[in-house]
């Protein structure tokens, strides 16, 4: 007999065929309590979910067939506990769930917002059919049974499981393959890369819903590292979060600063002859902590050998503490950039190049006093107009992690940090001359003795990032400058007589004249490339569509499906130009957010996609006069089965 039926105090919860399958003996699990009704000693699921994850979850699958466990002595310590439940037995002697049951552990797991009968705008808000939860261990599988069985099919569930073998003995016990096939279960392997990627791709579940973060405590007594991946995924959702926040808010400002900069971008140049010129030179890069001003005069003399780097906004501070670097980098987008031209000595800076991102305001880039140079970053026009040796940085949240890529992909693998304070100092959070001197929001934090001090979450970024690339870049030498502030892990803490008397500033082989060649060759002008418009074809797909969705509203009960069919196919339509899609990222996630989890439609939905359709076609026709329209006669003219640069095949206009 493969399973008992459950005692009549247990309420089973019901499924239908279509969204659930028999989970794998799991007859038992229940809305108010939690049982594995089942034979113990068995692994009667792993193949089948094993396929799924071949099929659907590649990395956790290749890195368990590379970890190979042996679940055989998990199996012989399953047994029943303390409650009657089948439970694993650990090494003392205890149960998982001896001290608390399922249903208390992970009875507040489904928010209560979820129980809500309403359907207005704050419901869906935080309906789960347009959200997401990320578990940290699974153990027998009690908690992630519970979130299948009580979310609806389109809640993402992201399971992370560090143990490989408490992940197999999880795939052993309960038919997880149906969810894993239609993407409703993504298994994660404990690898910082790929569980940051696949976090980043819950953008529409952030904006119209709700990323939940639950950390199975129950597993928490098996190892240290369920709680240190709980913290290292609740790092990297800030971040998301901080990242998202800002894309939302300003992505329109940033690609529409790209637009007004792309001509003159491609007649500054290209950052490409940098690409690993630089190697055997260390890097002094500077920032504008308070540290810079008892630090800098000393470290100041003794830079002959090094490529000296800092953003924009620190140059006046640069200034005051003798620095000169080779060149500068900026990356924000904002108007206050213009305010460093109040406090900049234009004569000074005039023979120090300016690398700046694309997206930065062109009033920045015009008013600069010297040379400048473009960069392109992810997220912008050159994620597909850049050819395969194209530089297309991951510049990051902060100027600095943007100038640690930067020159890592020029070659350079020793890094002194100077002024990354990324903290306040009494109440200061940069030197003197820079023009956020006197901030006032802050998070708690902690110095490198342990002493609280005041940061805040933008800083809180930039030091992860930069500790991320520390970790990944194993040929990475990093060394920081310590005056006071937030640690960055990874980069040795030392003083400025340290970084003199250890030679960190001296060459290896190396000479800076390396560096000055590269920055003449990068000057040299671009082909400035001539696309085919697309408005006419888009508007008249929208407008189709249009008025399509207007007879769909006007039943929509009945025709919820085809309404929520026909907004996938708009999503789809929007995001089919690679060079138009970063402008219109706003509208896409709009047009997601109404198809997702739906369960009414009505009138005031046509009156938004009106809205996003004339926001669309608004932006089709300035990216058109941008980029499809010759500035002068040396334009190349590139058709849709090619592209600029040897980039990304741009594809045929599609219809709706």
């Amino acid at each position: 007999m493969l399973r008992q039926s459950p005692p009549a105090f247990f309420t089973v919860k019901k499924t239908t065929p279509e969204t659930k399958t028999d989970r794998g003996y799991l007859a038992g699990h229940c809305r108010q309590a939690f049982c594995y009704y089942r034979v113990m000693n068995s692994a009667l699921f792993s193949a089948p979910n094993m396929q799924a994850l071949a099929a659907t979850c590649r990395p956790a699958a290749q890195w368990l067939s590379h970890m190979s466990p042996d679940i055989s002595p998990l199996l012989a310590a399953m047994g029943k506990n303390s409650h009657g439940m089948t439970d694993l037995q650990l090494p003392d002697g205890r149960y998982l769930f001896d001290a608390a049951p399922p249903a208390v552990c992970y009875g507040k797991w489904i928010p209560d917002s979820a129980h809500r009968k309403d359907s207005g705008p704050a419901a869906d808000r935080h309906n789960l059919a347009r959200s997401a939860t990320v578990v940290i261990g699974c153990n027998v599988g009690y908690g992630l049974v519970h979130l299948i069985d009580n979310t609806p099919d389109t809640h993402k569930i992201l399971l992370l499981e560090p143990d490989a073998a408490m992940l197999a003995l999880c795939l052993s016990q309960s038919d997880f393959s149906p969810f894993i096939r239609s993407g409703k279960l993504t298994v994660l392997p404990p690898d910082r890369t790929v569980v940051h990627d696949i976090i980043r791709r819950l953008d529409v579940q952030y904006l119209f819903g709700s990323i939940h973060l639950r950390a199975d405590l129950p597993s928490q007594q098996i190892s240290p590292l369920y709680a240190e991946w709980a913290n290292i995924v609740h790092g990297m959702m800030d971040s998301f979060g901080l990242e998202m926040l800002t894309l939302r808010k300003v992505q329109d400002t940033m690609v529409s600063n790209e637009l007004a900069n792309f001509r003159t971008a491609l007649r500054n140049g290209s950052l490409n002859p940098l690409e690993n010129m630089l190697r055997g030179l260390p890097a002094l890069i500077v920032g504008a902590g308070p540290s810079l001003e008892s630090n800098g005069p000393v470290i100041a003399p003794h830079t002959a050998d090094a490529v000296i780097t800092t953003s924009l906004q620190a140059l006046p501070a640069c200034r005051k503490a003798g620095i000169k670097p080779h060149f500068c980098l900026a990356i924000d987008w904002g108007e206050v950039m213009t305010a460093v031209y109040n406090r900049l000595d234009n004569e000074w800076a005039a023979d120090i190049p300016l690398i700046y991102s694309t997206k930065t305001r062109h009033e920045v880039v015009a008013r600069y006093p010297g040379p400048a140079l473009p960069l392109w970053t992810v997220g912008g026009l050159a994620t597909f107009i850049g050819g395969s040796g194209d530089l297309v940085l991951e510049a990051g949240s902060n100027v600095n992690v943007a100038i640690v890529r930067l020159l890592y992909w020029a070659g350079v693998r020793r890094f002194t940090l100077l002024g990354q304070d990324l903290g306040w100092k009494g109440d200061r959070s940069h030197a003197s001359g820079h023009h956020a001197t006197m901030l006032r929001s802050h998070q708690a934090a902690r110095d490198i003795d342990g002493n609280p001090i005041r940061t805040d979450n933008k800083f809180l970024a930039a030091a992860r990032e930069l500790e991320q690339d520390f970790r990944i870049h194993t040929d990475i030498e990093a060394y920081n400058i310590y005056g006071g502030g937030l640690p960055i892990h990874g980069a040795a803490n030392i003083t400025a007589q340290d970084a003199l008397d250890n030679n960190l500033l001296q060459a290896r082989g190396a000479s800076l004249d390396k560096l000055r060649l590269a920055l003449q060759q990068a000057m040299i002008p671009c082909n400035q490339p001539a696309w085919e418009p697309r408005e006419e074809q888009w508007r008249s797909s929208l407008r189709h569509v249009q008025r399509r969705l207007e007879k769909l509203l006007r039943k929509a009960a009945r025709n919820h499906d085809d309404i929520t069919a026909t907004l996938r196919q708009v999503h789809a339509f929007l995001r089919q130009d690679p060079l138009y899609l970063p402008y219109l990222y706003n509208e896409i996630m709009d047009i997601a957010g109404m198809g997702l989890g739906r369960l009414r439609y009505g009138p005031a939905d046509l009156k938004a996609f009106k809205d996003i359709v004339r926001r669309v076609l608004h932006k089709v026709r300035h990216m058109d006069s941008v980029l499809c329209t010759p500035a002068h006669d040396s334009c190349v003219p590139v058709s849709a089965a090619s592209s600029a640069s040897g980039g990304s095949v741009r594809p045929q206009a599609q219809t709706l």
